[in-house]
């Protein structure tokens, strides 16, 4: 433990990648990608300069399969009004690792959480979603999970997903839970009861 009032210093041998925040980080390749406030970066994890893999905009999360980087981040929904202002939504986007245009797969989602195994991928935070990759209009699935449910995390399985679930209850404390899921998301049941927070 460090004193609250000891100013932080960078430890020896250790290198800052990139300055700015950064939401999400993943490994493949020889490189880190960061889902940060300036949107996608790559950075070769032995050193050398960050590039962008996906700009004009923040990406709130990100992962990757084998060949492209999801990622969730906003983008103008909307004519200016008369105060030249113009409203946002967010999407979820795709970009090939090897460079390229972003794509959207889902206009309207949000997920602060995102998982994939290379033929699902999956989204959410107040509620979880998910969609088969390679579809042309790919159509997201919604996972049963009760009203106030948040999922704080995913874990994937060979045949299953598993989730740190903590939902909030009215007139008390939340109740946390570890859940198991189909990757259809045709089915949500409890492996473990009575957890208090679980991330």
């Amino acid at each position: 433990p460090v004193p609250a009032d000891t100013p932080f210093a960078t430890p020896s041998g250790v290198t800052t990648l990139f300055p700015d925040y950064a939401y999400t980080i993943a490994l493949h390749g020889g490189n880190a990608y960061l889902a940060t406030i300036k949107g996608v970066l790559q950075v070769p994890i032995a050193g050398g300069p960050a590039t962008a893999l996906a700009s004009g905009g923040e990406a709130f999360t990100l992962t990757l399969d084998a060949k492209d980087a999801y990622y969730v981040s906003s983008h103008p929904a909307g004519p200016a009004n008369a105060e030249g202002k113009v409203s946002s939504t967010t999407a979820l986007y795709q970009v090939p690792l090897a460079g390229g245009a972003s794509q959207i797969l889902v206009d309207g989602a949000w997920g602060t959480i995102m998982a994939t195994d290379g033929t699902w991928l999956w989204w959410g935070g107040s509620q979880l979603q998910g969609v088969r990759l390679g579809q042309s209009t790919p159509v997201p699935i919604r996972f049963p999970l009760e009203a106030g449910a948040l999922v704080e995390a995913i874990a994937v399985g060979s045949d299953s997903l598993f989730l740190a679930v903590y939902a909030i209850t009215s007139g008390g404390p939340g109740v946390g839970s570890i859940r198991r899921a189909k990757k259809d998301g045709s089915s949500v049941t409890t492996i473990v009861a009575g957890l208090q927070h679980p991330t």
